[in-house]
């Protein structure tokens, strides 16, 4: 009897699958709960990088106007405390510190959180795992040609001029970027009692290269205005050239009312587009003062028509052109590219006082005045028709000075500048170039 129930027992089949799903239930657990672990960290790590990505951003765009690394930071932290939030709980994050590039505009966002884990615990005695994430925001110029035009007439006292240069060299290093032919590209045009356009100048009023018939050294060229129906374009220099040195032999012979223009331009001269940094910076360093005899006074529709003159490819055939010092990349670029923004910044301290050829020129100080008036506005209405994005800066000027600037942009208030305090010019030069820095995400 004994025996029959033990064998009934040794061969009973019922209960088995419960069994076995005993023995298999602990493993489909253990990986159920190891695979939701792991779904919620790759969630986490997505919506982690999500507020990173928002912080690096927002002290990137902080960065790009302000260029401060504290209302980066400022800029950068707030953003990541209101996104923060938006994450599950029960975790603990920590954002470090940040790190800047103040030659990129670059912030650098890194961020921990700790995350429990639901079943990882009881088998590898970890309680929570670490999720990262980093980004990088950065200013990322876009692609300008900009003509910076300076007033170095005598009225610029040192002080006044070390700010300007400053200015202009802060400008240069937002416009061009810290590696050359990646981005913008800038033109200086300095501008006194003349404009000094250096062997340029022999191309474009149609003399040979290393003319010098001034006898004053062929680094300076005092052009004077262009006349006739171009006077107020941009054309070919080649087909109509612009007007050349005038000599008090040359005046003495004009039918008109011209005046000499040798030894009225700066020392300095004009120097066409460049993509290098460094060169630009050397050139507006180099920048000095007006000391030749007509120094005092201002020719500041020439300064424009030379800006102009440095942004129009019409010009290509005097930038680029190897005999007077021109290669292909001082050359403009086609107008209309929708890719490439092409700007003037114009900048004086007074009124444009100095005209030089028959048609501006005249013997009645208002009267010439009122002339330049009209052709500095005339230079810069068509520059505006060309799509060349017109910038003025008044500092320290007259009332005529400051009337004449805001007509060359349309008085548009976004596109006028004006103050008294040298210490502001940075300022300025530095709001304006930064609208041409938008930002990304680059690491």
């Amino acid at each position: 009897m004994i025996q029959r129930n033990f064998r009934l027992w040794a061969t009973q089949c019922h209960g088995q699958a419960a069994v076995l799903f005993a023995l298999m239930a602990f493993p489909i657990f253990i990986v159920s709960g190891f695979s939701l672990d792991a779904m919620r960290q790759v969630s986490l790590k997505k919506s982690l990088q999500e507020v990173v990505d928002a912080s690096a951003l927002a002290g990137a765009r902080t960065f790009s106007y302000s260029f401060l690394t504290a209302d980066a930071g400022r800029s950068a932290t707030t953003a990541y405390n209101s996104n923060i939030v938006s994450l599950p709980g029960d975790i603990n994050c920590t954002l470090k510190p940040h790190q800047f590039d103040t030659a990129s505009f670059s912030v650098k966002v890194s961020a921990k959180c700790e995350v429990p884990t639901v079943f990882g615990i009881g088998v590898s005695g970890r309680s929570k795992v670490a999720v990262k994430a980093e980004a990088t925001g950065a200013a990322i110029h876009k692609t300008a040609d900009v003509a910076l035009m300076f007033d170095l007439s005598r009225s610029m006292n040192a002080a006044e001029l070390d700010a300007l240069k400053a200015a202009g060299k802060r400008a240069a290093e937002l416009i061009i970027g810290v590696q050359p032919g990646a981005r913008g590209r800038v033109a200086v045009v300095p501008f006194a009692g003349g404009v000094n356009a250096g062997d340029f100048g022999n191309a474009a009023i149609g003399r040979t290269s290393d003319n010098d018939d001034e006898g004053d050294d062929i680094g300076r060229v005092c052009v004077t205005e262009r006349t006739g129906a171009e006077a107020y374009t941009d054309a070919d220099p080649t087909i109509d050239n612009v007007g050349g040195v005038l000599t008090w032999a040359d005046t003495v012979a004009s039918t008109g009312f011209d005046r000499q223009s040798i030894h009225n331009c700066p020392d300095s001269p004009v120097h066409p587009l460049e993509d290098d940094l460094s060169v630009v910076k050397g050139v507006i360093d180099g920048m000095a003062r007006s000391s030749g005899t007509g120094g005092g006074t201002t020719a500041g529709h020439l300064g424009i028509a030379w800006s102009w003159y440095t942004l129009s490819p019409n010009w290509d055939s005097v930038w680029e052109n190897m005999t007077y010092g021109g290669h292909g990349g001082h050359g403009a670029q086609p107008y209309g590219d929708p890719n490439l923004l092409k700007v003037a910044i114009l900048m004086t301290d007074g009124t444009f006082t100095q005209a030089f050829a028959e048609g501006v020129a005249d013997s009645d100080t208002d009267v010439q005045e009122t002339n330049i008036a009209t052709a500095a506005e005339a230079l810069c209405a068509g520059m505006r028709a060309k799509g060349i994005i017109v910038y003025a800066v008044a500092f320290n000027a007259t009332t005529e000075a400051e009337t004449l600037l805001k007509n060359c942009t349309d008085n548009d208030p976004d596109f006028y500048f004006e103050t008294n305090n040298l210490n502001q010019l940075d300022d300025i030069y530095e709001q304006i170039a930064g609208k041409y820095l938008t930002v990304g995400i680059v690491g």
